[in-house]
């Protein structure tokens, strides 16, 4: 079962959310190689590595281009407000679904999703989208 936000959700989190209420890292990076003339070449696509601190200040990850929040689920749940509920959906018995229910001033929002995680991804989109975040 997914545990925590994929680098695209983390991005785009990343614009919503304080890098405080993250975990986890993503550090990102482009990898390298030396041809056999000497020559250095740089990959065109990003590596992705998960960190459980900020890896620019590690000594390990000197190459690091960029560093990414990432969230748990843990981690997303903090972030929903007081009373936010996460079940699964029994509704549909053919697929496995999750609820993600949300009560504000006698409103009940609700997100679904193959997971956890992604439930509260989506709900933190919504309530962010409606301004409720």
């Amino acid at each position: 079962m997914k545990a925590l936000t994929d680098i695209d959700q983390s991005k785009i989190l990343s614009k919503i959310l304080s890098p405080k209420t993250a975990n986890l890292w993503w550090g990102e990076r482009f990898e390298g190689h030396v041809e056999l003339n000497g020559n250095y070449i740089v990959e065109d696509t990003p590596y992705y590595y998960l960190s459980f601190t900020k890896p620019s200040d590690n000594n390990y990850s000197q190459d690091t281009i960029r560093d990414i929040p990432c969230w748990s689920f843990a981690a997303l749940f903090e972030v929903l407000p007081d009373g936010t509920d996460i079940t699964k959906d029994k509704s549909d018995t053919e697929n496995e679904k999750y609820m993600c229910t949300v009560g504000i001033k006698d409103n009940i929002i609700s997100t679904f999703a193959n997971n956890p995680v992604d439930a509260c991804v989506e709900m933190i989109l919504k309530l962010n989208k409606n301004k409720m975040l």
